[in-house]
């Protein structure tokens, strides 16, 4: 005998934001799917992360409600029991699901994690994965268990790291080929033809969350992890160093490795070379092309210094 659930669509709520939660909701099998309601970051407060807290970009002819909320509270877990949802979809949503919501839905609570799980559970893998040079990583969807990321995998697949991406070019194709295999995991699931895969625990990695200040470039270090911090801080907070008690945000540059770089000091500005700023690092220079000084807009290199004639030969901190 066939169940309700089959006999119907699929009670779906989602919960997400910004450009990745927009790109997963838009893929969603609205003749399979019953989408009874989307739950979002409220833009009440102001964030720099857009991935974070970007309105969801819904293209839908359902009419269903939108909930902006900063926390579950009391009203909202009652609405939520009231919808009575099959399923929830959770995809960048950016706000962590208190234990008893895993135990609304009648089949579940599932997640996209842009990671390998066990690896990079936690809050940024997308810019762990480029920091720590992985030239692969990957995508999983889970069904959400206590735990953080600690879930049975429903599906995963792997990705080659263009060594060009940053983080948002990363996560968009990431969060893409979630979307792809979202619909069908979620069949599956209401078939009863999969029931996930247990993580090993012991071979769990865990990704912390970005603050601020990681963005400050720190001269000492390896002129290859400054870029990749570059790459990865893209979205959010931003690479940024110090000139004349100003902040100085880095936007585009690149390294070349050298061992013998002279008696120049880490962070010393050596000069303008093919419309690059250079400047020394541990191991290497680092070749600005477009920055922006506090206060400022963004310019190119040549055009930056150009205007300030002692920033050539002064120091970064």
């Amino acid at each position: 005998m066939t169940s309700n659930i089959s006999q119907s669509k699929i009670r779906i709520l989602f919960m997400g934001t910004g450009v990745y939660g927009s790109l997963v909701f838009n893929e969603l099998d609205t003749n399979f799917f019953d989408i009874i309601g989307v739950v979002t970051k409220s833009q009440n407060r102001i964030s720099r992360n857009p991935n974070l807290n970007n309105e969801l970009n819904i293209q839908s002819n359902k009419n269903f409600d939108i909930y902006r909320i900063n926390k579950f509270t009391d009203e909202m877990n009652l609405k939520l029991i009231q919808l009575n949802p099959s399923i929830i979809i959770v995809a960048s949503f950016g706000l962590i699901l208190p234990d008893y919501i895993l135990q609304i839905p009648t089949l579940g609570v599932i997640n996209i994690h842009p990671s390998l799980l066990p690896k990079l559970r936690g809050p940024s893998p997308i810019s762990s994965a480029i920091i720590e040079g992985m030239e692969r990583t990957g995508v999983s969807i889970i069904k959400m268990v206590k735990e953080l990321d600690a879930g049975p995998i429903l599906f995963q697949e792997e990705f080659e790291i263009d060594e060009n991406y940053n983080a948002e070019q990363l996560g968009l194709a990431l969060f893409n080929v979630a979307a792809k295999n979202l619909n069908q995991t979620v069949k599956k699931i209401v078939d009863k033809s999969i029931t996930g895969i247990s993580q090993d625990h012991s071979l769990a990695t865990y990704t912390k969350m970005v603050k601020k200040d990681d963005g400050l470039i720190n001269w000492t270090e390896s002129g290859e992890l400054i870029i990749r911090k570059l790459k990865a801080y893209s979205v959010w907070p931003g690479v940024y160093t110090h000139w004349n008690n100003k902040r100085l945000i880095i936007k585009e540059a690149e390294f070349q490795k050298k061992e013998n770089t002279g008696f120049q000091k880490n962070g010393q500005i050596i000069g303008l070379n093919n419309h690059c700023i250079t400047v020394k690092t541990l191991d290497g220079f680092i070749h600005i092309k477009s920055l922006q000084l506090e206060g400022s807009k963004i310019m190119d290199a040549t055009s930056f210094v150009h205007g300030r004639p002692a920033f050539i030969n002064s120091n970064l901190n």
